[in-house]
């Protein structure tokens, strides 16, 4: 056997799913390109508009970033790797609510709260209940933290700018008043 048959076969696109998946595997990939898939298709958009929207550069930074491990986590999933793909997607979501949760000053009023809990529960229709009760647990030890904090008066002043989009969303949907 020569080194070149050793290699594993070329597995194409940036979309495409390893053939040598089980089922269960198969369905996971599915399931998590579809999600980074979507996240794709919502980002570039609004990434072309921010200008427009008057997004201020945090909030584009999370954007980029969040498009470029989105990138990565289809490249991994076209790779066969899907426990780090599905991991880096949901690292993301986590982060990138947490930074929203700090910089906007709101606490634990904070919409972004969705996101963690988003995560816990992707953690666990991706990955399996052990995940998603880490997950979950994370989610309510981060809430019980900013609670306390935000009740003690410990919290920072907002660190990012209000986002005229988001005021406009909570004000115009029935959201909390600002």
């Amino acid at each position: 056997m020569d080194a070149s048959s050793s290699k594993p076969p070329r597995r194409g696109a940036l979309f495409s799913i390893p053939l040598q998946l089980s089922e269960e595997e198969r369905t996971l990939a599915t399931t998590l390109r579809f999600l980074c898939s979507a996240g794709l298709a919502l980002l570039v958009p609004l990434l072309l508009v921010a200008p427009w929207l008057e997004i201020d550069g945090v909030r584009i930074g999370l954007g980029v970033y969040s498009f470029a491990s989105n990138v990565a986590s289809l490249w991994l999933i076209s790779r066969g790797r899907l426990r780090p793909a599905t991991g880096l997607f949901l690292g993301v979501i986590f982060a990138s609510s947490l930074v929203t949760i700090l910089g906007g000053g709101d606490g634990y009023r904070s919409t972004a709260f969705d996101g963690t809990l988003l995560a816990a529960v992707l953690g666990g229709l991706l990955l399996g209940w052990h995940a998603g009760i880490v997950l979950g647990s994370a989610h309510l030890a981060l809430f019980t933290v900013i609670f306390a904090l935000g009740r003690l008066g410990w919290l920072s002043s907002p660190v990012l700018p209000p986002s005229e989009l988001v005021s406009w969303v909570t004000r115009e949907h029935g959201g909390a008043q600002p």
